[in-house]
């Protein structure tokens, strides 16, 4: 999507003028934001319903980035079992700190997280009470004893 910018001589004054002074610029933004709080929300929630379809594609956009970023970085194989998931990993914070989940959040701080499957994150949250290190170290070893079991 190409943007437009007016032909108005003064747009263009005032554009090339926050180009020059961007901290000015963004101070008396912050102060109209603070001034006209209720108008800038109603005008920002009416773009919003009216722009839904542009919304999804660029929140999309933005997810399929930084999953790629994420499973670059970790791989889709399960921390704890080695299962290859096809469809859906779910990425855990190992020192069990609460965070925001988010894709870009998990991009930016991937030696935080490890990738599971789906059974085995659900049991490390039912574990809780009991440290990450400690349940990630106790799961990994009750796996191996199970496949060493199978395989023998």
């Amino acid at each position: 999507m190409k943007t437009t910018f007016s032909k108005n001589p003064d747009a263009i004054r005032m554009r090339r003028w926050r180009m020059k002074n961007p901290e000015r610029a963004r101070e008396i933004s912050r102060r109209y934001y603070r001034n006209n709080k209720e108008k800038c929300l109603s005008r920002c929630k009416k773009w919003a319903q009216s722009h839904t379809g542009q919304r999804k594609k660029t929140r999309e956009k933005w997810n399929e980035k930084y999953l790629s970023l994420i499973t670059e970085k970790l791989g889709n194989t399960c921390f704890l079992c080695g299962i290859i998931a096809e469809r859906r990993v779910d990425y855990h914070e190992i020192h069990g700190k609460p965070h925001k989940y988010s894709l870009k959040f998990i991009a930016e701080h991937t030696e935080d997280f490890v990738p599971l499957c789906k059974r085995h994150h659900e049991a490390i949250h039912r574990l809780l009470s009991i440290p990450m290190e400690k349940t990630l170290m106790l799961l990994s070893k009750a796996n191996d004893e199970w496949l060493g079991v199978v395989f023998e």
